[in-house]
Protein backbone atom coordinates (compact mmCIF):
# COMPACT_ATOMS: atom_id res chain seq x y z
CA UNK A 1 0.00 0.00 0.00
CA UNK A 2 1.31 3.43 -0.99
CA UNK A 3 1.34 6.06 1.59
CA UNK A 4 -1.23 7.67 -0.20
CA UNK A 5 -3.31 5.00 -0.11
CA UNK A 6 -2.12 4.25 3.72
CA UNK A 7 -3.50 8.10 4.32
CA UNK A 8 -6.64 7.75 2.73
CA UNK A 9 -7.44 4.47 4.64
CA UNK A 10 -6.35 6.37 7.82
CA UNK A 11 -8.02 9.50 7.34
CA UNK A 12 -11.48 6.96 6.13
CA UNK A 13 -11.02 5.25 9.49
CA UNK A 14 -11.04 8.74 11.31
CA UNK A 15 -13.76 9.86 9.58
CA UNK A 16 -15.71 6.32 10.49
CA UNK A 17 -14.70 6.59 14.61
CA UNK A 18 -15.96 10.25 14.53
CA UNK A 19 -19.57 9.36 13.03
CA UNK A 20 -19.75 6.46 16.01
CA UNK A 21 -18.79 9.23 18.04
CA UNK A 22 -21.67 10.89 17.69
CA UNK A 23 -24.17 8.60 16.75
CA UNK A 24 -23.61 5.92 19.28
CA UNK A 25 -25.94 7.82 21.79
CA UNK A 26 -29.12 8.44 19.69
CA UNK A 27 -28.66 4.55 18.77
CA UNK A 28 -28.86 3.48 21.95
CA UNK A 29 -31.78 5.66 22.65
CA UNK A 30 -33.87 4.14 20.06
CA UNK A 31 -33.26 1.12 20.66
CA UNK A 32 -33.90 1.29 24.49
CA UNK A 33 -37.01 3.56 23.54
CA UNK A 34 -37.98 0.71 20.42
CA UNK A 35 -37.79 -1.74 23.41
CA UNK A 36 -40.48 -0.36 26.17
CA UNK A 37 -42.80 0.19 23.01
CA UNK A 38 -42.91 -3.23 22.43
CA UNK A 39 -43.28 -4.27 25.94
CA UNK A 40 -46.29 -2.35 25.84
CA UNK A 41 -47.66 -2.66 23.05
CA UNK A 42 -47.29 -6.68 23.14
CA UNK A 43 -47.59 -7.23 27.19
CA UNK A 44 -44.45 -8.50 27.69
CA UNK A 45 -43.42 -8.83 31.18
CA UNK A 46 -42.07 -5.52 32.58
CA UNK A 47 -39.55 -6.86 34.94
CA UNK A 48 -38.03 -9.07 32.12
CA UNK A 49 -38.21 -5.86 29.87
CA UNK A 50 -36.02 -4.08 32.36
CA UNK A 51 -33.61 -6.91 32.56
CA UNK A 52 -33.19 -6.94 28.84
CA UNK A 53 -32.75 -3.71 28.28
CA UNK A 54 -29.53 -4.89 30.94
CA UNK A 55 -28.11 -6.88 28.99
CA UNK A 56 -28.61 -4.68 25.72
CA UNK A 57 -27.00 -1.82 27.34
CA UNK A 58 -23.93 -3.77 28.91
CA UNK A 59 -23.02 -5.66 25.68
CA UNK A 60 -23.67 -2.51 23.52
CA UNK A 61 -21.22 -0.43 25.09
CA UNK A 62 -18.87 -3.06 25.87
CA UNK A 63 -18.49 -2.76 22.10
CA UNK A 64 -18.13 0.83 22.02
CA UNK A 65 -15.17 0.56 24.53
CA UNK A 66 -13.17 -1.69 21.97
CA UNK A 67 -13.73 0.31 19.14
CA UNK A 68 -13.83 3.87 20.64
CA UNK A 69 -12.22 3.69 23.88
CA UNK A 70 -11.90 6.85 25.61
CA UNK A 71 -8.92 5.85 27.59
CA UNK A 72 -7.11 2.64 26.89
CA UNK A 73 -5.54 2.24 30.06
CA UNK A 74 -9.02 2.19 31.36
CA UNK A 75 -9.89 -0.99 29.73
CA UNK A 76 -10.54 -3.98 32.08
CA UNK A 77 -7.91 -6.46 33.39
CA UNK A 78 -9.14 -10.28 33.65
CA UNK A 79 -9.06 -9.87 37.42
CA UNK A 80 -11.20 -7.01 37.18
CA UNK A 81 -13.69 -9.01 34.65
CA UNK A 82 -13.87 -11.93 37.29
CA UNK A 83 -14.71 -9.03 39.92
CA UNK A 84 -17.09 -6.54 38.21
CA UNK A 85 -18.91 -10.08 37.02
CA UNK A 86 -19.53 -11.11 40.71
CA UNK A 87 -20.52 -7.54 41.28
CA UNK A 88 -22.94 -7.52 38.59
CA UNK A 89 -24.58 -10.78 39.74
CA UNK A 90 -24.76 -9.37 43.28
CA UNK A 91 -26.63 -6.25 42.25
CA UNK A 92 -29.31 -8.45 40.26
CA UNK A 93 -29.62 -9.54 43.69
CA UNK A 94 -29.81 -6.79 46.01
CA UNK A 95 -32.16 -5.49 43.01
CA UNK A 96 -34.66 -8.13 43.23
CA UNK A 97 -34.68 -8.11 46.96
CA UNK A 98 -35.23 -3.76 47.05
CA UNK A 99 -38.16 -4.39 44.25
CA UNK A 100 -39.42 -7.29 46.52
CA UNK A 101 -39.78 -4.61 49.49
CA UNK A 102 -41.09 -2.10 47.29
CA UNK A 103 -44.17 -4.45 46.19
CA UNK A 104 -45.11 -5.50 49.64
CA UNK A 105 -46.22 -2.24 50.23
CA UNK A 106 -46.92 -1.08 47.13
CA UNK A 107 -50.91 -1.83 47.45
CA UNK A 108 -51.17 0.75 49.97
CA UNK A 109 -49.52 3.50 48.16
CA UNK A 110 -50.20 2.42 44.30
CA UNK A 111 -53.27 4.74 42.89
CA UNK A 112 -56.36 2.14 41.57
CA UNK A 113 -56.28 4.89 38.44
CA UNK A 114 -53.95 6.82 36.57
CA UNK A 115 -55.66 9.36 33.69
CA UNK A 116 -52.08 10.88 32.99
CA UNK A 117 -51.05 10.92 29.80
CA UNK A 118 -48.37 8.06 29.56
CA UNK A 119 -45.79 11.05 28.22
CA UNK A 120 -46.86 12.50 31.38
CA UNK A 121 -46.59 10.09 33.64
CA UNK A 122 -42.68 9.32 31.93
CA UNK A 123 -42.10 13.38 32.78
CA UNK A 124 -43.13 13.25 36.06
CA UNK A 125 -41.11 10.02 36.96
CA UNK A 126 -37.77 11.18 34.98
CA UNK A 127 -37.95 14.92 37.38
CA UNK A 128 -38.83 12.89 40.76
CA UNK A 129 -36.98 10.29 40.57
CA UNK A 130 -33.77 12.14 39.39
CA UNK A 131 -34.36 14.65 42.01
CA UNK A 132 -34.52 11.52 44.75
CA UNK A 133 -30.97 10.22 43.13
CA UNK A 134 -29.81 13.35 43.00
CA UNK A 135 -29.91 14.43 46.70
CA UNK A 136 -29.29 10.35 48.02
CA UNK A 137 -26.35 10.67 46.23
CA UNK A 138 -24.94 14.16 47.04
CA UNK A 139 -25.37 13.31 50.54
CA UNK A 140 -23.26 10.08 50.33
CA UNK A 141 -20.69 12.37 49.43
CA UNK A 142 -21.15 15.05 52.24
CA UNK A 143 -22.15 13.58 55.19
CA UNK A 144 -19.28 11.20 56.93
CA UNK A 145 -21.51 8.29 57.96
CA UNK A 146 -22.93 7.62 53.93
CA UNK A 147 -19.61 7.80 52.71
CA UNK A 148 -18.38 4.94 53.42
CA UNK A 149 -20.85 3.23 52.13
CA UNK A 150 -20.79 4.89 48.30
CA UNK A 151 -17.24 5.07 48.43
CA UNK A 152 -17.02 1.47 47.53
CA UNK A 153 -18.40 3.04 43.85
CA UNK A 154 -15.73 5.50 43.98
CA UNK A 155 -12.43 3.25 45.02
CA UNK A 156 -11.97 1.59 41.35
CA UNK A 157 -9.16 3.83 39.77
CA UNK A 158 -10.85 3.57 36.11
CA UNK A 159 -14.21 4.96 34.80
CA UNK A 160 -15.84 2.35 32.66
CA UNK A 161 -19.25 -0.33 32.08
CA UNK A 162 -18.00 -2.74 34.16
CA UNK A 163 -17.13 -1.14 37.29
CA UNK A 164 -20.54 0.38 37.28
CA UNK A 165 -21.34 -2.02 39.30
CA UNK A 166 -19.38 -1.80 42.18
CA UNK A 167 -21.95 -1.10 44.72
CA UNK A 168 -22.38 -1.53 48.27
CA UNK A 169 -25.80 -3.32 48.84
CA UNK A 170 -26.89 -1.30 51.12
CA UNK A 171 -26.60 1.67 49.04
CA UNK A 172 -28.76 -0.22 46.07
CA UNK A 173 -31.02 -1.67 48.01
CA UNK A 174 -32.09 1.97 49.87
CA UNK A 175 -32.05 3.60 46.59
CA UNK A 176 -34.24 1.02 45.00
CA UNK A 177 -36.77 1.56 47.78
CA UNK A 178 -36.53 5.34 47.91
CA UNK A 179 -37.29 6.03 44.27
CA UNK A 180 -39.53 3.55 43.77
CA UNK A 181 -41.58 4.21 46.79
CA UNK A 182 -41.48 8.08 45.84
CA UNK A 183 -42.46 7.13 42.29
CA UNK A 184 -45.51 4.67 43.69
CA UNK A 185 -46.80 8.11 46.59
CA UNK A 186 -46.84 10.17 43.62
CA UNK A 187 -49.12 7.93 41.16
CA UNK A 188 -46.93 7.13 38.46
CA UNK A 189 -48.62 4.43 36.10
CA UNK A 190 -46.75 0.80 35.70
CA UNK A 191 -46.26 1.77 31.56
CA UNK A 192 -44.78 5.21 32.98
CA UNK A 193 -42.25 3.52 35.51
CA UNK A 194 -41.18 0.84 33.05
CA UNK A 195 -40.38 3.49 30.92
CA UNK A 196 -38.41 5.86 33.18
CA UNK A 197 -36.78 2.96 34.49
CA UNK A 198 -35.14 1.67 31.44
CA UNK A 199 -34.21 5.34 30.71
CA UNK A 200 -32.42 5.25 34.03
CA UNK A 201 -31.00 2.08 33.44
CA UNK A 202 -29.58 3.04 30.03
CA UNK A 203 -28.35 6.03 31.33
CA UNK A 204 -26.79 4.43 34.40
CA UNK A 205 -24.40 2.27 31.83
CA UNK A 206 -23.97 5.09 29.21
CA UNK A 207 -22.55 7.45 32.18
CA UNK A 208 -20.57 5.06 33.16
CA UNK A 209 -18.74 3.70 28.98
CA UNK A 210 -15.15 4.40 28.69
CA UNK A 211 -16.32 5.32 25.16
CA UNK A 212 -15.44 8.69 23.43
CA UNK A 213 -19.06 9.15 22.70
CA UNK A 214 -20.11 13.14 22.08
CA UNK A 215 -23.50 14.43 22.63
CA UNK A 216 -22.26 17.82 22.39
CA UNK A 217 -24.90 20.50 23.96
CA UNK A 218 -26.97 17.79 24.97
CA UNK A 219 -24.69 17.43 28.16
CA UNK A 220 -26.13 20.35 28.97
CA UNK A 221 -29.62 18.65 29.33
CA UNK A 222 -28.70 15.20 29.70
CA UNK A 223 -26.01 13.22 32.17
CA UNK A 224 -23.02 11.86 30.34
CA UNK A 225 -19.91 9.75 29.86
CA UNK A 226 -17.99 13.18 29.52
CA UNK A 227 -19.45 14.52 32.41
CA UNK A 228 -19.93 11.79 34.91
CA UNK A 229 -15.94 11.44 34.71
CA UNK A 230 -15.42 14.55 36.55
CA UNK A 231 -17.57 13.04 39.32
CA UNK A 232 -15.21 10.10 39.64
CA UNK A 233 -12.25 12.71 40.17
CA UNK A 234 -9.94 12.32 42.83
CA UNK A 235 -9.56 16.11 42.68
CA UNK A 236 -12.64 16.69 44.75
CA UNK A 237 -13.61 19.89 43.81
CA UNK A 238 -14.32 19.17 40.22
CA UNK A 239 -16.26 15.75 41.07
CA UNK A 240 -19.57 17.53 40.86
CA UNK A 241 -22.24 15.97 38.40
CA UNK A 242 -24.63 14.02 40.74
CA UNK A 243 -27.14 13.41 38.71
CA UNK A 244 -27.37 10.17 36.66
CA UNK A 245 -29.85 11.39 33.88
CA UNK A 246 -30.42 14.54 34.18
CA UNK A 247 -28.40 17.75 34.75
CA UNK A 248 -31.05 20.12 35.57
CA UNK A 249 -30.58 19.23 39.56
CA UNK A 250 -27.02 19.74 39.53
CA UNK A 251 -27.40 22.92 37.35
CA UNK A 252 -29.82 24.38 40.18
CA UNK A 253 -27.71 23.30 43.15
CA UNK A 254 -24.63 24.72 41.62
CA UNK A 255 -22.28 21.00 41.18
CA UNK A 256 -22.49 21.17 37.18
CA UNK A 257 -18.88 20.68 35.62
CA UNK A 258 -18.19 20.44 31.92
CA UNK A 259 -14.68 20.90 30.44
CA UNK A 260 -15.13 19.38 26.85
CA UNK A 261 -11.96 17.43 25.59
CA UNK A 262 -10.45 17.21 28.97
CA UNK A 263 -8.70 13.81 29.57
CA UNK A 264 -8.43 13.57 33.27
CA UNK A 265 -5.90 11.97 34.65
CA UNK A 266 -7.05 10.36 37.99
CA UNK A 267 -9.90 9.44 39.34
CA UNK A 268 -11.03 7.18 42.08
CA UNK A 269 -10.77 8.71 45.71
CA UNK A 270 -8.73 10.68 47.47
CA UNK A 271 -7.13 8.85 50.65
CA UNK A 272 -7.25 5.32 48.50
CA UNK A 273 -5.75 3.40 51.61
CA UNK A 274 -8.52 3.97 53.84
CA UNK A 275 -10.70 2.05 51.87
CA UNK A 276 -10.22 -1.84 51.17
CA UNK A 277 -8.84 -3.23 48.14
CA UNK A 278 -11.96 -3.39 45.23
CA UNK A 279 -11.60 -6.85 44.70
CA UNK A 280 -11.99 -7.62 48.02
CA UNK A 281 -15.74 -7.66 47.99
CA UNK A 282 -16.30 -9.35 51.22
CA UNK A 283 -14.17 -6.72 53.27
CA UNK A 284 -15.77 -3.90 50.86
CA UNK A 285 -19.27 -5.26 52.31
CA UNK A 286 -18.11 -5.01 55.88
CA UNK A 287 -16.02 -1.50 55.48
CA UNK A 288 -18.97 0.70 56.45
CA UNK A 289 -19.79 -1.97 59.31
CA UNK A 290 -16.56 -1.11 60.62
CA UNK A 291 -16.45 2.93 60.39
CA UNK A 292 -19.83 2.72 62.23
CA UNK A 293 -18.63 0.89 65.19
CA UNK A 294 -15.44 2.45 65.79
CA UNK A 295 -15.55 5.23 68.11
CA UNK A 296 -15.43 9.12 66.61
CA UNK A 297 -11.48 9.16 66.96
CA UNK A 298 -10.61 6.04 65.68
CA UNK A 299 -12.64 6.30 62.48
CA UNK A 300 -10.70 6.82 59.27
CA UNK A 301 -10.34 10.46 57.75
CA UNK A 302 -11.48 10.31 54.25
CA UNK A 303 -10.59 13.91 53.13
CA UNK A 304 -8.24 16.35 53.22
CA UNK A 305 -9.62 18.99 55.22
CA UNK A 306 -6.97 21.92 55.83
CA UNK A 307 -7.92 24.84 53.99
CA UNK A 308 -4.50 25.05 52.28
CA UNK A 309 -5.41 21.86 50.31
CA UNK A 310 -7.75 21.13 46.95
CA UNK A 311 -9.19 18.30 48.19
CA UNK A 312 -12.48 18.95 50.02
CA UNK A 313 -15.66 16.69 50.24
CA UNK A 314 -18.08 18.85 47.93
CA UNK A 315 -17.31 21.17 45.83
CA UNK A 316 -20.01 23.85 47.08
CA UNK A 317 -17.99 23.44 50.44
CA UNK A 318 -14.44 24.50 48.81
CA UNK A 319 -16.21 27.15 47.44
CA UNK A 320 -17.70 28.74 50.70
CA UNK A 321 -14.44 28.10 52.24
CA UNK A 322 -12.72 29.77 49.36
CA UNK A 323 -14.81 32.78 50.00
CA UNK A 324 -14.89 33.31 53.28
CA UNK A 325 -10.96 33.88 53.19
Amino acid sequence: MSPIEEKRTASFGERLRSMVKNVAYPLIFFLISGLGYLAIRNGWDYGMTLFASTILCIGYFIVLEQIIPFRADWKQTPKEWRRDGIYFGLIMLYGGLGEAAVRAIAVDLSPDTNSWPLWFNVLVAVLAGSFVGYWQHRLEHRVDVLWPVHGIHHVPDKVNITNNSVVHFIELISGTILTQLVLLAIGISDEGLLISGLFTIMQGYFIHTNSDIRIGPWNHVLASCELHRFHHSNYVPEAGNFGSEIVLWDKLFGSYIYRPNQKQLEVGVAKPHTFPSPFNIVKGWWHPFRYWLRRLGRRPQYFYTERSDVLVRDPLEHAASTDSQ
